[in-house]
Formats: structure tokens, C-alpha cells, sequence
């Protein structure tokens, strides 16, 4: 595999978990199947303009480019090794 796609990554995820902290905080829990948890974060300046779908939006946004930048390296470390 020297491709990753948005359905490889999907396919790794065993549980997603949001939390609110504040008013304007919003964070993505991904649990693995491996039982690695990866996070991401969202939050905005004005309260009043809080959305929390948005906030989802983008912590898991946010999470999946967390496990996009681990995924490849652990597909390139193991190319390298199969060399």
C-alpha cells in the first residue's frame, strides 16, 4: 500500500467520543482498533457563534489529519523495512 484514503483511515476507527469544555471547545475522541486514541480540537473567539456540529466538523477533521500524518508513517516505516 503506498496510498492512503479517507476509507482506510475510517476503517481503523473503533469509537469517536465528543467533549465540550467551556463555551467554545470542542474535542474528537477517536479510539483505534488498536486501542490508540487519537484527539483534535476545535474552538471559535465568540461564544455566541458557537455551533456545536461545526465544532464535530471540524475536531474530526482535525483527529483524522492526526491519524493521516501516524497511518503514513507507520505504512512508510513498514515499506522501509520490507526492503
Amino acid at each position: 500500500m503506498t496510498k492512503i484514503t479517507q476509507e482506510d483511515l475510517q476503517a481503523l476507527i473503533a469509537k469517536e467520543e465528543y467533549a465540550r469544555f467551556g463555551e467554545t471547545c470542542t474535542v474528537c475522541a477517536l479510539t483505534l482498533k488498536s486501542g490508540y486514541t487519537v484527539i483534535g480540537k476545535s474552538g471559535c473567539i465568540d461564544p455566541k457563534q458557537f455551533d456545536e456540529n461545526i465544532g464535530r466538523k471540524i475536531a474530526f477533521d482535525n483527529a483524522i489529519n492526526e491519524l493521516w500524518a501516524l497511518h503514513g508513517y507507520h505504512i512508510k516505516n513498514t515499506l522501509l523495512q520490507g526492503e
